[in-house]
This record gives C-alpha cells, sequence and structure tokens, in this order.
C-alpha cells in the first residue's frame, strides 16, 4: 500500500522566521520528529504532530514564495503539493542609511 500525506488548509501561509506555523491535513505521524519539513530548502523545524496537523517553526529564508515539503521517513513518503500550498517570507527592512 502507497502512503499519501494530504495537505488540505491553508494553501497560502506567511510567516516570520521564528514563528510557528500549523500545516493541516492527513496522514501525518504522531511523532513530530519524524517529519521532515522545508520551505524552499530551508527547515521548519518540527514541535509537535498528530495524524491531522503539524506544528513547526518557520527557519529563516529569503523574501519570496516557496513550496512546502514534507518528508515522512518512517512511512516511505514525500509530499510537496506540487506548488499548490506555499509559503511566503515578508520582505523585511531592517534599515536605511544615506
Amino acid at each position: 500500500m502507497e502512503w499519501k500525506i494530504l495537505i488540505q488548509t491553508p494553501l497560502f501561509i506567511s510567516a516570520t522566521a521564528g514563528s510557528d506555523i500549523t500545516i493541516t491535513g492527513t496522514n501525518f505521524d504522531t511523532v513530530s520528529s519524524n517529519h521532515n519539513i522545508s520551505i524552499g530548502g530551508v527547515d521548519c523545524t518540527p514541535k509537535s504532530s498528530s495524524t491531522i496537523q503539524i506544528v513547526c517553526t518557520v527557519g529563516s529564508g529569503p523574501a519570496g514564495s516557496y513550496p512546502i515539503e514534507i518528508v515522512l521517513a518512517s512511512k516511505g513518503c514525500t509530499y510537496n503539493a506540487n506548488g499548490l500550498v506555499t509559503f511566503t517570507y515578508p520582505f523585511q527592512l531592517s534599515s536605511v542609511s544615506p
């Protein structure tokens, strides 16, 4: 049997580095460390999980929209939603000088 992950909502997520986001779907593992989550190649560190959601802490990435990829090694599957579920790192200006 092929195991599949399905991300249901939200389709677009935006947050700054260090923020927690919740990914809702089905067929997740109840052991959060079994998930490898990346957003445009940047790790989103899992904090907790159930079979229907994962909470992870967003890493620091460049401004822009990126796909979310979840690798669930314990069940031998990878999910990236073919770009249908994206995360946006907002542009942040920290200072301006002459």
